[in-house]
């Protein structure tokens, strides 16, 4: 295996890209455990791991945007009158 395959993407936008929607992961598995809601957790779990599998950084914001939606969506659906 080429040494150089094992580096991350580390361009500026991977790097926020990966910070931001592990932090919105986070909030999603804390919002999950608090209302114990399985799907929120899980959720917010692969928020926080799936950077790790990706090198493309329009992947990386595509994943995290989507999955974004999808955990507002789940959250804001549950709390409408």
């Amino acid at each position: 295996m080429n040494p150089d395959q094992l580096l991350l993407n580390l361009s500026p936008s991977a790097i926020f890209a990966n910070l931001l929607f592990s932090a919105i992961g986070y909030y999603f598995f804390r919002h999950g455990r608090r209302e114990s809601e399985i799907k929120i957790v899980v959720l917010g779990i692969v928020l926080m791991i799936y950077p790790y599998f990706f090198d493309s950084t329009k992947a990386l914001w595509a994943i995290g945007l989507i999955l974004t939606g999808i955990g507002y969506w789940e959250i804001k659906g549950k709390y409408e009158i």
